[in-house]
């Protein structure tokens, strides 16, 4: 998953202190010193890409990151944080650039939906045909055929395929 992925995740509350207590959980993460700075940077990063929010639900997306190593783990903890808690729902999507490369979590009560679209053609010019003439090759124009040495046929007069003896 070294190139580049698009992503989103939403996370669901019961309540809107549910929701808060989760971000506050999410926050506390990123600055724990006691989980590995490359994780705690992925959550910061995470919680930067927030799109959309409302009483009992939060969503973040972004469309062009490296899902690099510890990417999975750490949603895993978002995961496993919400799998704790009744009060909490989680659903995820990543798609990467490869077609089959796509990763779709479904929570308990929150779902992805995927819309598929072509996004852009690359149009690098078709080069003009130019037919070139045809010459129709006749019987008397075609060179005499004699039996080589080995035993296979050959033009008169010149090496043969099969072996490379000119007799």
């Amino acid at each position: 998953m070294g190139y580049r992925s698009e992503w989103k995740l939403a996370i669901a509350a019961a309540t809107k202190q549910k929701l808060n207590e989760m971000l506050k959980w999410m926050l506390d993460y990123s600055t724990n010193g006691n989980i590995d700075e490359e994780s705690r940077d992925i959550m910061e990063f995470i919680l930067g890409y927030e799109v959309a929010r409302s009483d009992e639900c939060v969503e973040f997306e972004e469309s062009s990151t490296k899902c690099y190593s510890p990417w999975d783990s750490v949603l895993q903890d978002i995961f496993e944080k919400c799998e704790e808690d009744p009060e909490l729902d989680v659903a995820y999507a990543r798609l990467g650039e490869e077609q089959d490369d796509n990763e779709i979590r479904q929570g308990d009560w929150t779902y992805v939906y995927i819309e598929r679209r072509i996004s852009d053609i690359d149009y690098g010019g078709v080069p003009e045909y130019k037919e070139e003439p045809v010459e129709a090759i006749f019987e008397d124009q075609q060179s005499q055929e004699e039996k080589c040495g080995c035993g296979k046929m050959k033009d008169a007069g010149k090496p043969c395929w099969w072996c490379g003896h000119n007799g």
